[in-house]
């Protein structure tokens, strides 16, 4: 073998060498880089998965179809006019209903007698959206107004559903400006800026300065880090009213049918006077957007039932109640 030859083969076979070697760091690395991006979505995934659940694990699953609530509805109203022909309300259907049945019970308060009106407040919790728009126009197109607890999202996309919100004459509510458990219930000092973040957000894009407010995940929630009685007090100092709900739509999980939503919403109602009914506004909560129609012609069709949004004189629902 020649000299030259000897020498070609040898160079070849370094640059063989050279790149087996750096295959063999390369391909570890990205399919370490690949791993850990993955990880971290999943991660992030199952952290707004457990956020989800915290809203959905503590209500109650409904029993009874949609088509006997509503057959229910239709017995309430002989009840009251057979009442009515007699001289009397007598014992309609939900004329005794509980309101929300409180963890902490304090000194008794005089209860107000019933005027013999349902009233139902629809609100919808997280957004905007790119479901809110849609949420807006359904809506408008059958005459009703809502309740929107919003986070804060400072992106231009979000700054004209804001403003719709307001002009369509709905009402405007806070529900914090991150939604993160993490940061927002850390201590009271993260609490109120997240609330004042929040509250001067709205007021410089809508020039509303809102003074309704909804916790995430409840006033009953076990996710706070901070004593809720706490941040409870704090609200009420800065004159603040704040909502729960005692009807749940169960669209928190997002695997909700329209008709399973429908079902709890119209099953729900039949048990109070005043029904705060929790929806929510977010992207992957299109069942929401289907069940809406349903669920306002149903109530629409109820003899004294009223479509309302929550002002600073609703009388709260509370899960919690101090005094």
């Amino acid at each position: 073998m020649e000299p030259k030859d000897h020498k070609k083969r040898i160079q070849i076979l370094r640059r063989v060498i050279l790149l087996a070697v750096a295959a063999a760091i390369m391909i570890p690395v990205m399919l370490c880089i690949i791993i850990a991006t993955r990880y971290d979505r999943a991660m992030d995934a199952l952290d707004r998965s457990r956020e989800e659940l915290t809203w959905y694990k503590n209500h109650y699953d409904a029993r009874e179809t949609w088509e006997a609530a509503l057959t229910a509805a239709a017995t309430q109203a002989v009840e009251q006019s057979r009442a009515q022909e007699t001289g009397g309300m007598g014992n309609t259907a939900g004329g005794d209903a509980p309101e929300a049945e409180p963890q902490e019970t304090g000194e008794e308060e005089a209860v107000p007698e019933w005027d013999g009106i349902r009233r139902v407040y629809l609100t919808f919790d997280d957004g905007p959206s790119s479901s809110t728009d849609d949420i807006l126009s359904i809506l408008r197109d059958y005459g009703v107004r809502a309740t929107f607890f919003v986070i804060g999202k400072p992106d231009k996309r979000y700054e004209e559903i804001y403003n719709r919100i307001v002009t369509d004459g709905h009402t405007l509510a806070m529900h914090s400006y991150s939604h993160k458990y993490s940061v927002l219930y850390e201590s009271m000092e993260s609490f109120q800026t997240d609330l004042h973040k929040l509250q001067n957000f709205l007021y410089d894009t809508t020039g509303i300065w809102c003074k309704l407010y909804r916790f995430p995940g409840g006033s009953s929630n076990n996710a706070s880090g901070t004593d809720m009685g706490e941040l409870m007090a704090y609200l009420d100092r800065e004159n603040i009213t704040w909502f729960d709900w005692n009807v749940d739509g169960g669209d928190a999980s997002g695997s909700m049918s329209a008709y399973q939503i429908t079902e709890r919403v119209l099953n729900g109602i039949q048990d109070y006077h005043n029904s705060v009914v929790l929806l929510h506004d977010a992207a992957n909560k299109q069942t929401t957007v289907e069940a809406l129609p349903t669920i306002i012609e149903a109530l629409q069709a109820m003899d004294d039932t009223e479509l309302l949004p929550i002002t600073e004189d609703t009388e709260p629902i509370h899960h919690v109640v101090t005094r």
